[in-house]
C-alpha cells in the first residue's frame, strides 16, 4: 500500500483533497483483482489536475523501474 500513501501526500500537498475506497480490504485481504483495488476519488472540479498528478507519478515510476 505504499503507492496509496504516496499518492494521497501527493495530492493532499497540492490541495487536493481525496477519499479512498477499498483502502481496508486491500489492505487486509491478500488478493489480486477488484479486491486489491484501491479507488481514489477526489472533487469533479480536481479531477483534471488529480489524473494528471497520478499519470505523472506513474510514468516517473515506469522510468525508474526500467533503469
Amino acid at each position: 500500500m505504499l503507492f496509496r500513501s504516496m499518492i494521497e501526500e501527493m495530492l493532499g500537498n497540492n490541495g487536493i483533497e481525496c477519499t479512498l475506497q477499498g483502502e481496508m480490504s486491500a489492505l487486509t485481504l491478500p488478493a489480486a483483482g477488484e479486491l486489491d483495488e484501491v479507488r481514489i476519488w477526489v472533487h469533479a472540479n480536481d479531477a483534471e489536475a488529480a489524473l494528471e498528478l497520478i499519470q505523472a507519478f506513474f510514468e516517473q515510476e515506469a522510468e525508474a523501474t526500467e533503469e
